[in-house]
């Protein structure tokens, strides 16, 4: 791990303020889809990508507005999973929202999720009326990488954990991941922010920027050492995500260049990120690529 990537952790996660876990689950759970289709025209598009925006048409953009960008860009390029077609019960787009990838069946999985969801909206939304308010689990903070600090909680009366990420463009804890809870404690929690860098910081886990890093995954693929990344501003930032969702829906062969632009840059950096999250799920380099290929294939 470099100085460099340790300061920007650091900086990070100190800007980020302490999240009301209940507050959070509220907000998640208003919003939640409980059917396909039905779209809401708002004006929660804060943080959103004009192209995600325009290609949504299932989800109300309240609920698209709480979810990171790389789920937002999830649900809106997977449209047959996310209407429901050939899926039990229109849940299957559940699936979308986790990074598992050890699920036996992950329709069978997705439409538990779906159901204990809705069952705890509906029980919640009981309560908050009777003036009664279940306290959510809180699971405590994990940072995943350089760039991901996550923030757990466990749903009450619902065998789910919902992971928030905090997102420093958009300033706020956006919903990182929604996956059945579990059982084996595999994932390391901390009481604080502090604690969860102090742990990433001991145990070297990061998203290194260098080739060394990604030697001793995968010795035949070494990646080419990123450029810094200049500041980006709202227009920048959203060219960024649009040109990584534009390249899953649409891929092309791409061009030879002498050095990479910034939004080249930034989908190097993002695959990167995400075969830091796979990796650390145990997901090998080999089938990490074959993923990506398989995704943009299709």
């Amino acid at each position: 791990m470099t100085a460099t990537t340790t300061t920007t952790a650091t900086t990070a996660s100190k800007s980020a303020p302490d999240p009301d876990a209940n507050a959070l689950l509220r907000a998640f759970l208003a919003h939640f889809p409980t059917e396909a289709g039905g779209n809401e025209s708002d004006d929660a598009d804060v943080g959103i990508s004009p192209i995600i925006l325009q290609r949504n048409r299932f989800f109300p953009t309240q609920f698209l507005a709480q979810l990171s960008p790389l789920l937002r860009a999830r649900l809106a390029y997977n449209l047959q999973m996310v209407s429901g077609e050939g899926s039990a019960g229109g849940a299957q787009w559940v699936q979308l929202l986790s990074w598992s990838s050890d699920v036996a069946d992950p329709d069978e999985v997705a439409a538990r999720i779906y159901a204990d969801l809705v069952t705890t909206k509906t029980v919640l939304d009981v309560e908050r009326e009777q003036g009664r308010v279940a306290g959510a689990d809180v699971l405590g903070f994990r940072r995943l990488d350089a760039e991901e600090l996550l923030y757990g909680v466990s749903v009450p009366r619902a065998a789910v954990d919902i992971f928030w990420e905090w997102n420093e463009h958009e300033t706020r804890w956006l919903v990182f991941e929604v996956r059945e809870r579990e059982t084996d404690g595999a994932l390391d929690w901390h009481e604080t922010v502090a604690a969860a860098e102090d742990a990433f910081v001991a145990g070297g886990v990061a998203e290194a920027d260098d080739d060394d890093y990604w030697d001793q995954y995968d010795r035949d693929d070494k990646p080419a050492e990123p450029a810094p990344a200049p500041a980006a501003d709202d227009d920048e930032y959203y060219a960024r995500y649009d040109a990584v969702e534009t390249a899953i829906a649409d891929p092309a062969p791409a061009a030879a260049a002498p050095a990479p632009s910034p939004v080249e840059q930034h989908i190097a950096d993002t695959v990167r990120s995400l075969q830091t999250l796979a990796l650390g799920s145990g997901i090998a380099a080999a089938e990490f690529r074959a993923l990506v290929a398989g995704a943009v294939r299709d």
